[in-house]
């Protein structure tokens, strides 16, 4: 679900160099019971998110 999510944040797919902070939103969510406003949340503050080329 997080691939999925993080797929329609950056408007690309997601790539082996973004599994890293895949991995971490997963890991963090866990923590606060895989909320999905932690999901939201994570993927909001991910490098690929806030590095993402805007049209």
């Amino acid at each position: 679900m997080t691939e999925k999510l993080m797929t329609y944040a950056i408007g690309r797919g997601v790539e082996h160099f973004d599994a890293l902070a895949v991995r971490k939103i997963v890991r963090d969510a866990e923590t606060d019971g895989f909320r999905f406003s932690s999901l939201i949340l994570g993927i909001v503050k991910s490098t690929p998110f806030q590095m993402r080329e805007s049209k």
